[in-house]
């Protein structure tokens, strides 16, 4: 538990899901047991050095989740997020099964915990206003209580229906595939967006309906935005290489020009999220190959020169028309500017 509060902070959904169904069902007397508070103890221990530096920043995950909010999921509709996971309970066709059977097999009364948790955390995502997608790590408990309880039932009588429900599971992964992976060409997928469209694919966090699904907009331009990145680096006398940062506007960015240009050049880096934490400390900023909006004018005169390499062409990207600078010959208060702007975005939680 510890080790996925370190992935993602919204685990704490299913920690109070769970402590509800254990509440409310027989398997309450768990709360008499010294090993769960050993546990937890354990459990504490283990995030002990997230707490520290949450108490020492403030607690900024709040602000994210208040960002996040204001940004995000203030546009998630909640009735498609309920209908949403019937879509990923059918997928399975057996979550309708184990619900059936947590409810009225009595087999199951002891494992009635799993219902309720189930209940609370979708209750919770619901009243938060969660992505559709948070709740997807409910469902393999689900599926595997579902297939248990088929069998029982069948008692080795009905001896079609795992094979018949393995056909329909093929199937019904074979029908979304073209939804999960990118087989079709961007110009394809506005020419028909038909389908994208009724199943919800086209719609993007800011509950607005785009040309292509967020995810795949959001990849695409990126090895150009890269190459270009690695183009204005390599303009850089050698001599000069080792004083020149390259920085991004957002962490997308960051990441993309990191990953296509692993090697070729120095590590990318942001004042958004977490890169901020790990800026390299340079003694000279001398050159900086830029990717995003141009500097403010103020930033812009620290600079001899300044070149506007190109753009992202790519129509389709997410990305599109995002420019990539090379600013040449900085002034001794290049790196005193840039490191005084990081500490006061960080004093300010000004990373998102």
């Amino acid at each position: 538990m510890a080790l996925g509060f370190y992935n993602k902070y919204n685990l704490v959904f299913l920690i109070v899901g769970l402590a509800a169904g254990l509440i409310l069902t027989s398997q309450r007397a768990v709360f008499t047991r010294s090993g769960l508070y050993l546990a937890a103890l354990l459990c504490i221990l283990l995030l002990l050095p997230n707490i520290l530096w949450q108490i020492n920043h403030q607690f900024p995950v709040l602000l994210h989740m208040r960002v996040l909010h204001q940004r995000q999921l203030v546009h998630v509709d909640r009735l498609g997020f309920l209908l949403d996971q019937i879509k990923f309970g059918l997928l399975g066709f057996l979550a309708i099964p184990a619900l059936w059977g947590l409810v009225f097999y009595k087999p199951f009364r002891p494992y009635r915990f799993v219902l309720f948790t189930y209940l609370t955390v979708m209750i919770l995502f619901v009243i938060s206003r969660g992505k559709n997608y948070y709740a997807i790590g409910l469902y393999p408990v689900l599926f595997a209580l579902g297939a248990v309880y088929l069998e029982r039932i069948s008692k080795g009588q009905i001896i079609w229906i795992f094979p018949a429900l393995g056909v329909v599971n093929i199937v019904a992964i074979l029908a979304i595939v073209p939804f999960l992976m990118p087989l079709k060409s961007p110009e394809q997928i506005v020419a028909n967006p038909g389908i994208f469209e009724k199943v919800g694919m086209l719609r993007w966090e800011d509950g607005k309906n785009h040309d292509l699904p967020q995810d795949f907009a959001d990849m695409l331009g990126w090895r150009e935005m890269a190459a270009k990145a690695a183009q204005a680096f390599e303009m850089i006398p050698e001599a000069e290489q080792q004083q020149t940062l390259v920085f991004c506007d957002n962490y997308g960015q960051t990441g993309a020009v990191n990953h296509y240009n692993r090697g070729r050049m120095p590590e990318a880096h942001s004042f958004t999220a977490d890169y901020i934490f790990w800026l390299p400390k340079l003694d000279t900023i001398r050159n900086i190959v830029f990717v995003g909006e141009l500097p403010d004018k103020e930033v812009v005169d620290m600079f001899e020169e300044y070149r506007w390499i190109g753009k992202v062409e790519n129509t389709f990207a997410r990305e599109h028309g995002t420019n990539i600078y090379l600013l040449l010959g900085g002034s001794d208060a290049v790196t005193r500017f840039f490191y005084q702007e990081a500490e006061e975005r960080k004093k300010n939680w000004d990373i998102f």
